[in-house]
């Protein structure tokens, strides 16, 4: 025969509760046994209900509550967690709206309320409170991870985090605080021309900030209009790629710039004209043949 048989059956129902179910049986006392149990991850703590009965008629059951606390990195008080806090990494995050476009924290800045946080494969925070601010718990320590905000959680589709993430090295117990700015954004549109002052199809364009980089680039479409879209405040100047350039012969400056505000977020250039490369016109583009003088 056998001395004991164990039978285990458990289900997720949902990516924070599990429920198990034990039956056993001993062969040597002639006892059956059955345990039914409940397991449930709340956001600040871990709670675990069971029941067992077995044939000799014992009953019992059994309620378990587990959570760690730590001081509240943004201050008042104490925070709770269903997580080790004292072994594993966390994110202190704030996020706020970069209204004077300076990266950085400012007096008049508003801070951004039911915005995720996200931490690489370790998914989304809990949405920022009204003083924006989140935690991100559970984090390896000691291994790099890109904190960034989840774009679809904004409330404005206009509004761009400034950076794409920032890295942190989580240590345990220590949370590691950062900042994250959000921009609003608006629009320049217009419509090119070319050198005999037809719609010029196809042709792309660069929106080029004030410190000389790249913000932006896009292609006009078949009637000559272009858009770029959600670009930060700021002064810009728009011009072609050296490729456009060359293969139409014109200059890449067109000349034109915008100036994105709070107040003016969208701005038409309206038509704009290309001019002729007058010093490429100029230069002979194959091969010459001289001439001797006699």
């Amino acid at each position: 025969g056998f001395d004991s048989a164990q039978v285990t059956v458990e289900k997720t129902l949902s990516d924070r509760s599990d429920l198990r179910f034990d039956a056993q049986y001993d062969a040597m006392h002639h006892l059956t046994s059955f345990q039914a149990g409940y397991q449930r991850e709340f956001r600040r703590l871990a709670l675990s209900v069971s029941a067992l009965a077995d044939s000799k008629g014992t009953i019992g059951g059994t309620i378990g509550l587990t959570f760690s606390f730590s001081r509240n990195p943004f201050g008042g008080g104490m925070r709770f967690s269903n997580t080790k806090l004292a072994e594993r990494g966390e994110a202190a995050v704030s996020v706020f709206v970069d209204k004077d476009g300076n990266g950085v924290r400012s007096p008049g800045d508003e801070p951004l309320k039911g915005v995720e946080i996200t931490a690489g494969q370790y998914g989304s925070s809990q949405p920022t409170d009204k003083n924006g601010n989140a935690v991100v718990d559970d984090l390896n320590p000691y291994e790099k991870v890109v904190i960034g905000v989840d774009e679809s959680t904004l409330p404005d589709p206009f509004l761009v985090p400034v950076s794409s993430g920032t890295v942190v090295t989580p240590r345990p117990g220590v949370p590691a605080k950062l900042e994250i700015a959000v921009a609003p954004t608006g629009e320049i549109e217009g419509e090119l021309h070319g050198l005999e002052d037809a719609p010029s199809a196809g042709v792309e364009l660069e929106l080029v900030d004030q410190n000389g980089e790249v913000a932006a680039t896009t292609l006009t479409e078949y009637d000559g209009y272009f858009l770029f879209e959600r670009v930060r405040f700021g002064n810009y100047s728009v011009r072609l790629t050296a490729p456009s350039a060359r293969a139409l012969g014109v200059v890449r400056e067109t000349g034109e710039s915008a100036a994105l505000s709070e107040k003016k977020p969208d701005v038409a250039l309206g038509v704009v004209r290309l001019k002729a490369d007058q010093i490429a016109a100029a230069t002979p583009t194959g091969p010459s043949l001289a001439r001797n003088a006699p």
